[in-house]
């Protein structure tokens, strides 16, 4: 769920994940195990993604369906 929201995200902000990584002070492997599903980042970490992304936080929050506007 975080890698396609992630991968949708960077594609809306016409963003790399290297530009990604070093906007939010992350290691570029770090950036990558969040894209692939390896690694989940916290929210505090998410947050800093979004805002990074200028996307909404509920975004990028993995399982949060804002349609239904509930956690899945």
């Amino acid at each position: 769920m975080f890698p396609h929201k992630i991968s949708k995200a960077l594609l809306d902000a016409g963003c790399s994940q290297k530009e990604l990584a070093h906007g939010i002070g992350a290691t570029e492997c770090t950036v990558s195990h969040y894209c692939s599903g390896k690694r989940l980042p916290n929210l505090i970490t998410i947050s800093i993604m979004a805002k990074f992304l200028n996307c909404d936080l509920y975004e990028l929050i993995p399982y949060y369906d804002p349609k239904d506007n509930r956690i899945k």
